[in-house]
């Protein structure tokens, strides 16, 4: 028969892996929200330099019919990243959202940011390059 020592020692025992399991998946929660926080910013800077570096392309003037097609075929490219970016997007809200709002409506902001420069940089170099108006545009532009 167990004495009431033993008894004891099997409680206290059994408190003490509780305890254990309950740090260990708060450890693991902090790990994952850690993870996710350092993907999510880096996301967040990976995103901002492609918008800047898409912002220069609507301040070319002139270019040759090959330096047009690359440009179509970057603007293709990085508009099939929309879909992923806004699928990523969600799964982040959904995981990490309540403990990283900032983070997550940075990154929904800088998708929309993107989407708007793509169509910005379109505008600019395929619709509306040559006209009156634009001209007229970038020479106020160089007079600032």
């Amino acid at each position: 028969m167990i004495s009431v020592k033993e008894k004891i020692e099997n409680v206290v025992l059994a408190t003490e892996s509780l305890n254990i399991s309950k740090q260990e998946e708060i450890n693991n929660f902090l790990d994952e929200l850690n993870v996710g926080r350092h993907f999510l910013v880096d996301l967040n800077r990976g995103i901002e330099h492609l918008i800047a570096t898409l912002e220069q392309l609507t301040w070319i003037k002139s270019c040759s019919k090959e330096d047009m097609l690359s440009i179509r075929i970057v603007l293709s490219t990085a508009h099939s990243l929309i879909p992923v970016l806004n699928w990523n997007n969600l799964m982040f809200c959904d995981k990490l959202g309540k403990n990283l709002p900032l983070l997550t409506e940075t990154n929904k902001r800088l998708i929309e940011d993107f989407k708007e420069v793509l169509i910005d940089v379109k505008y600019s170099l395929f619709e509306h390059k040559n006209t009156e108006e634009m001209n007229d545009l970038y020479q106020r532009l160089k007079n600032i």
